[in-house]
């Protein structure tokens, strides 16, 4: 995760903060707002945000057992899909597709 300047999680929010501390017990904690994951880093002091090109986010933010990757629930054109976040390369890819609405992600 490239390294940014820290600023407080949660910036600009209309809706709760949801949040979720990463699987290895790293000091990472992934903030959810309306539209932006943002990971605070605290062992570093860093911050990296994704910030979504659909405009929102729902449900809870989850983890995978190595700690590389956010999945997360987006409303695109197509309705609510899961989507990770890969935080090494620091790209998003779409999990899911269908008609049905996918939400409530979880490794």
């Amino acid at each position: 995760m490239p390294d940014q300047d820290l600023e407080p999680p949660g910036v600009d929010l209309f809706v709760p903060i949801q949040g979720s501390w990463s699987s290895t017990d790293d000091g990472r904690f992934v903030v959810q707002t309306e539209s932006k994951l943002q990971v605070v880093d605290l062992t570093r002091y860093a911050l990296g945000t994704y910030e979504s090109e659909f405009g929102c986010l729902e449900g809870s933010p989850s983890w995978p057992a190595d700690g590389e990757g956010i999945v997360f629930t987006a409303e695109g054109p197509e309705g609510r899909n899961l989507y990770v976040w890969r935080l090494g390369a620091y790209e998003v890819a779409q999990l899911t597709g269908d008609e049905a609405d996918d939400f409530m992600p979880a490794w």
